[in-house]
């Protein structure tokens, strides 16, 4: 169990970290800035939640490993096929990028998965009820980022419109990687998990409202 100390740590930074990226966000003149710090606030808020669950086991590690790559490869699959999510290119705000996918993609589908799921252990006991539950919230907040995300030069639609299909997908991806994850039984600290995923819904859902 995390000691009493190191919650409040997390729980602080996380909300100072965010609020000064949405403030940032919201200033056009500082707003590249702020953007470019993107990849660090991803990399930060996954470092947090890690610590935040104290397991380093060999086996978690592995899944974490495993889910990152797996992130990566299928925006990879996306972007150069146009078959998964739809026709999309990625912007210059999620930094350093691979073959025209940012490395930071798999940090991220890593990060939702993990705070996802601790929203779906509180809820559901069976396994696959636990899938479905996670996958819909990852899929709820994707819905969400999607209306800020060629604003902010995350990712740019080539037709324009937002396909169906690429929520669809997210849900079906997020959904295997559930059950990829629970395989490997990590630990999971559900408060600041649960915390990460509130910050995203409000981040993005006021970004919406406000930009």
């Amino acid at each position: 169990m995390m000691s009493l100390r190191r919650e409040p740590i997390v729980f602080a930074l996380l909300l100072i970290f965010y609020t000064v990226g949405w403030v940032g966000l919201l200033q056009p003149a500082h707003q590249a800035y702020f953007l470019s710090l993107t990849p660090f606030n991803l990399l930060l808020t996954l470092g947090l939640l890690l610590w935040a669950n104290r397991d380093f086991s060999k086996r978690s590690l592995m899944g974490f490993g495993l889910i990152g790559l797996l992130g990566w490869g299928i925006e990879w699959l996306g972007v150069h096929t146009g078959l998964l999510f739809g026709k999309y290119t990625y912007g210059h705000s999620l930094g350093l990028a691979l073959d025209g996918i940012p490395l930071i993609i798999g940090i991220n589908w890593l990060l939702l998965v993990l705070a996802s799921r601790a929203v779906a252990l509180s809820i559901a006991n069976r396994p696959v009820f636990q899938y479905i539950i996670a996958a819909a919230c990852m899929t709820a907040l994707d819905c969400w980022i999607e209306q800020v995300a060629t604003k902010l030069d995350f990712w740019q639609w080539t037709e324009g419109a937002i396909p169906l299909q690429n929520y669809l997908m997210w849900f079906v991806t997020a959904f295997i990687m559930q059950w990829i994850l629970a395989f490997f039984e990590p630990k999971i600290y559900k408060p600041i998990a649960f915390f990460v995923l509130l910050l995203q819904f409000l981040f993005f859902t006021s970004l919406t409202l406000l930009l």
